[in-house]
């Protein structure tokens, strides 16, 4: 899975989905991006508030949900570029990928990707990683990236980490990034 951004698009796609979709294109901080009926990108600003230990959803993980968003509003992105975002129906269900354009803050265009996310091929030197100590995750993490691609998104180089890992460690490394991130945003005030 990896950290993404979510979006939404009121224009309908090409091949007639309408399922959840996110894109590894932009900070991948869990952002909320839309693409307007009249072709603006827009992404959902907003204030946030520290949430009492009791309402947070699992005490166990007192980071998770230590924060919520007030005040959401929109902002216009004034977006010039390509980016790509996809989704599936359901887990396991077919995955669309699509490609879309904007010039100058205006959507120029939306296509399908036909091949969507190749499979990542783990070199040898990956598989002998040995997969034991939860305290080596740090330290193997830089490894993980296996024959590197240019020009890739730090979303997509986090997946292709993430991806790499045995299921159980993915599990830990997922949860210890939400906790950094949530502190990182606690001591940046955002």
């Amino acid at each position: 899975m990896g950290m993404f951004d979510h979006i939404y698009c009121e224009i309908p796609l090409p091949d007639g989905f309408t399922g959840k979709m996110q894109t590894k294109d932009f900070d991948c901080l869990f952002a909320t991006l839309l693409i307007r009926a009249d072709g603006r990108l827009m992404i959902e600003d907003c204030e946030w508030e520290d949430v009492p230990l009791e309402e947070r959803p699992n005490p166990e993980f007192p980071l998770l949900g230590a924060r919520r968003a007030i005040n959401k509003r929109w902002r216009d992105l004034d977006f010039h570029g390509d980016f790509r975002f996809c989704g599936a129906r359901e887990p396991g269900g077919q995955w669309h990928e699509y490609g879309v354009r904007f010039t100058h803050g205006a959507l120029e265009s939306i296509h399908v990707i036909e091949e969507a996310y190749p499979p990542l091929t783990v070199s040898a030197e990956l598989k002998a990683v040995p997969m034991t100590a939860t305290d080596e995750i740090g330290t193997e993490a830089g490894s993980m990236i296996a024959e590197p691609r240019e020009g890739l998104t730090l979303g997509r180089k986090l997946d292709s980490i993430l991806t790499a890992l045995p299921a159980d460690r993915r599990r830990i490394v997922e949860s210890r990034a939400v906790e950094l991130i949530t502190e990182a945003m606690r001591e940046l005030s955002i």
